[in-house]
């Protein structure tokens, strides 16, 4: 299982690299299936997410990592998380 995800996240960066948007997003969420605590690619999966203009699904996953991990929220990086999120949300809705 290790190399499995590991072969995921060498072919969500090489995706990256590429500007494969959409194939990133598939092979990170291959490998935040099998690894679900590394919060690290989960929120890059937020991030493609977003960035694909899937804004509401994005903020999803942001928001199953704070529960998932509620120490996260507690933590200068769990607050940034949020605010990049909301931030982003009303980017992307024109909300004033």
């Amino acid at each position: 299982m290790g190399e499995e995800k590991s072969l995921a996240k060498e072919g969500a960066r090489r995706a990256l690299i590429r500007g494969e948007w959409g194939k990133a997003l598939q092979y990170l969420q291959e490998h935040c299936a099998g690894d679900p605590k590394d919060l690290q690619s989960r929120q890059k999966v937020a991030e493609l997410l977003e960035r694909l203009g899937r804004t509401s699904r994005g903020l999803l996953e942001t928001g199953r990592q704070a529960h998932d991990s509620p120490t996260l929220l507690n933590s200068p990086r769990g607050n940034s998380l949020v605010i990049f999120s909301l931030i982003h949300l009303k980017q992307s809705t024109g909300d004033e």
